[in-house]
């Protein structure tokens, strides 16, 4: 990492101004390169979340859209133009910085202008650089290459702006030597955190709000947990009727049911919203404290907070890019990290009470504690001490691990298959490509090298890694030990046909292990810059290494959150374009306002059945069964038939549409609409009784 300042020496330029100039002005051809392909080609556009932007970007610069493809409109922009205005750019950054940096380092202007350039071309010779490897590996018909750089442009762009920023904020900043705050001063929470965490509370649970209250929020994988509360507390079981038996069939998942005691009080999903969103939020005081006893540092450790706030993977966990806003998943990063922050105090009572609650937040769970397990006892055979000694302080994580493969076998083999009626478990079918059943999907993938490799070693995987490591700055790298305790869940999710990417909710896990690694890579990026800095008046690391990936870990989070967050802070969410617009989501719409007058045609004794993004409404209801392409079935015992006729994903325009009417006309009435369209509501006929 490019050092700008040490705190007993003042920076000094890395290169003479030849060079300088030189290396500015490749990186800005690199750069005028990369935005005339990231504009020009719709299929680069595309992983911006910004077509709106990229839309004025192109009338700008006298451009125009050409033809259109299955990823949008390819565009023709003049090259010149876009040079151009690069040039203008990279002149008015350079200048700019430089007089911040004159007036702050009290230096002349033009040792500013050398400084700031010498500095900050290489990150900019880097992020054009991009378009550099991108065309190495295409000329060398590396496809999986390729694809990776074909889908990785704004990972890389944050990466290297992150840098460039950093360095910006060391140059400006006068450091004082490193400080060592006491370790009472970093075990109290401080203000800045509680208030970062109820800001995330309540813009996340206001969206999720808005989402359900504008039908917006789905049944399947969602709703339906609020569903299990309601029908547990009225004597139902622990079910949804959207499944056919008990919940445990599909999952050993009962964490969400701790918040029966206030849903007893205030019985919404809102509740369950609000408490997740909440939850998540919680988990970044954990991550203050884990950081903070790494470094011994409070500033640092909140810099590692705010990034975990804004970390993507994490609110992907909230607001999946899908829409679904409910998943248990979510308690378990929390519960994780407190587990983890309780291993680092050395807290055993505590990391035991907060292993067993991850535990319950589903099976998925064990495959991060048994490699957890191993690297307890790794750790406590690498020290140096007798090897009695070792060999007795290894023996809890073995312990662990054989406790949590065990607890994995038992979920998996004996009680999902025993509330499921003796069938495999449901997720078994996301590995299809090795086989039907688990003993099937095991056996190959121990007896067949060959299709294992061609699952993992894929352009979708090597991106999957990239989200959760680049929007960190890769700093959780330095921490590999601890990186590795993910691997097992990771290659899992790799070789899952649905799950190879943050943007639902199968890495939850992960997120925990991320930030446990970068904690301890912020440590270690101080001790590499200690062996890495240079004799003399030239630096080119940093000599508190902690400092700068602290500050370039934050960036680099906000980065990519800018271009993928789906709350105020990133551009879909204000990019008429992007399915997360906040006029297509948030605004009241008519078809939410429509639905009270279906509510009041239909009892609460009654039994429903209803499409998906409307079966929410009938969660209280004496039963509401799911009618959906999953199950185009109505149960013989369901009164009503409801249609959400303009829901997300729905493509029936008239009753006729409707599989049940159409082919049962003579069971089902359709009442009168006073929806406007909106939608269908049918009532069971009941044949006459005989005279």
């Amino acid at each position: 990492m490019t050092q700008p300042n040490s705190p007993s020496t003042p920076p000094q330029p890395l290169l003479g101004w030849t060079m300088t100039i030189i290396l500015l002005a490749l990186g800005c051809w690199l750069m005028a390169i990369c935005w005339h392909e990231w504009l020009s080609e719709s299929l680069l556009a595309a992983n911006f979340d910004c077509e709106s932007g990229r839309r004025w970007l192109i009338r700008q610069l006298g451009g125009r859209l050409a033809t259109a493809d299955r990823t949008g409109f390819s565009a023709h922009v003049p090259f010149e133009h876009v040079l151009g205005s690069q040039i203008v750019f990279t002149l008015l950054w350079w200048i700019a910085g430089a007089v911040i940096l004159a007036k702050r380092m009290r230096r002349s202007f033009f040792q500013s202008l050398l400084l700031w350039g010498s500095y900050s071309s290489t990150w900019w010779l880097l992020a054009g650089s991009w378009t550099m490897w991108r065309f190495i590996v295409t000329l060398c018909g590396w496809n999986t290459a390729t694809a990776v750089f074909t889908h990785f442009p704004e990972l890389w762009l944050s990466f290297a702006s992150a840098g460039w920023m950093t360095t910006f904020v060391c140059l400006c900043v006068r450091w004082q030597a490193p400080s060592i705050t006491t370790v009472p001063e970093c075990a109290r929470t401080p203000w800045s955190i509680w208030f970062l965490v109820f800001l995330y509370t309540v813009v996340f649970g206001t969206l999720n709000t808005l989402l359900y209250n504008n039908l917006l929020v789905p049944h399947g994988d969602s709703a339906m947990y609020e569903e299990h509360l309601w029908n547990l507390l009225h004597g139902k079981g622990f079910r949804s009727f959207i499944d056919k038996g008990l919940f445990l069939g599909e999952h050993i998942q009962v964490i969400h049911l701790g918040l029966i005691p206030v849903y007893a009080i205030w019985q919404s999903h809102i509740m369950l919203e609000w408490c997740e969103s909440l939850s998540l939020a919680l988990g970044a005081i954990p991550v203050y404290h884990l950081a903070a006893r790494q470094t011994q540092s409070r500033w640092k450790a909140i810099c590692l907070a705010g990034a975990y706030l804004l970390y993507v993977p994490m609110q992907r966990l909230d607001i999946s890019i899908d829409f679904k806003t409910f998943r248990p998943e979510a308690f378990g990063i929390p519960l994780l990290l407190a587990a983890l922050n309780a291993l680092d105090g050395r807290k055993w009572l505590s990391f035991g009470f907060w292993l067993i609650a991850a535990l319950l937040v589903k099976e998925d769970y064990a495959l991060i504690i048994a490699p957890l397990g191993i690297w307890m006892a790794a750790k406590a055979l690498w020290t140096k001490a007798t090897v009695g000694t070792r060999l007795k302080h290894s023996l809890p994580g073995i312990l662990l691990s054989l406790a949590a493969v065990s607890y994995l076998y038992w979920s998996v083999k004996v009680a999902i298959p025993y509330f499921k009626a003796g069938n495999e478990v449901h997720y078994a079918k996301y590995f299809s490509k090795f086989g039907a059943t688990t003993n099937e999907i095991l056996l190959n993938l121990a007896t067949k090298p060959g299709l294992l490799w061609n699952e993992l070693g894929t352009a979708e995987n090597f991106l999957f890694g990239a989200a959760l490591i680049f929007s960190l700055a890769l700093v959780p790298l330095f921490s590999p030990g601890r990186l590795a305790v993910g691997l097992p869940l990771f290659g899992a999710l790799c070789l899952n046909e649905i799950a190879r990417n943050t943007q639902h909710h199968f890495h939850a896990p992960l997120v925990a292990i991320v930030f446990w690694a970068a904690a301890a890579g912020l440590h270690n990026c101080g001790r590499w810059a200690d062996w890495l800095r240079s004799p003399g008046r030239y630096h080119l690391v940093t000599a508190d290494g902690a400092r700068f990936a602290a500050i370039m870990m934050l960036f680099a989070a906000s980065g990519f959150h800018f271009w993928h967050g789906m709350d105020p802070g990133g551009l879909p969410f204000w990019d008429s374009y992007s399915g997360a617009y906040w006029r297509k989501k948030y605004v009241a719409t008519r078809r939410a306002a429509e639905f009270e007058k279906v509510a009041k045609l239909i009892a609460v004794d009654q039994r429903v059945a209803a499409t998906d993004f409307v079966h929410p409404r009938f969660n209280h209801y004496a039963r509401c069964y799911d009618y959906s392409g999953y199950r185009p079935e109505v149960p013989d015992d369901a009164e009503f038939l409801v249609i959400d006729v303009h829901g997300p994903y729905s493509e029936i325009r008239k009753p006729q549409d409707v599989d049940e009417y159409r082919r049962h006309p003579d069971r089902w009435e359709l009442l009168p609409d006073s929806t406007d369209g909106q939608f269908y509501v049918f009532r069971r006929r009941h044949a006459e009784p005989a005279q």
